[in-house]
């Protein structure tokens, strides 16, 4: 079967088995662009795939359109506690804090983030 796969804008045409793990899509694509298949995710109709599964098993149909994403990985110090996100490149910071708070209860409001070079951040970037 052929599948679309969409990374950064242009679209790969893959042929592919029912059979075929996630992962092994992902790896793909990490022969294709040099980079490592664990900073991927692949997604169908917004839900991300899990990689153990099959193409048979998240029931994908013949030609759909899947979306692959590059995940960055994040490190957010509190003073208190280090804390590590992985997420899609493209989020934004207000995203971040968002996810922070969900995710460990840290109180994010009114609080600036800021790279390591003391770069403050604007959270609607």
């Amino acid at each position: 079967m052929v599948i679309n796969v969409l990374y950064e804008g242009i679209c790969y045409l893959e042929e592919i088995s029912r059979t075929t793990r996630i992962v092994d899509i992902k790896m793909k694509f990490e022969e294709k662009f040099n980079v490592s298949w664990v900073k991927l995710d692949l997604t169908y109709n917004g839900v991300l795939l899990l990689d153990e599964l099959t193409v048979q098993d998240c029931q994908i149909p013949l030609g759909v359109e899947l979306e692959l994403i590059l995940k960055i990985r994040v490190g957010i110090n509190t003073h208190h506690q280090l804390y590590s996100l992985s997420v899609p490149d493209y989020e934004t910071v207000g995203y971040l804090k968002q996810l922070l708070h969900t995710l460990s209860g840290v109180d994010v409001e009114n609080k600036r983030l800021y790279f390591s070079e003391d770069c403050k951040l604007d959270e609607r970037a």
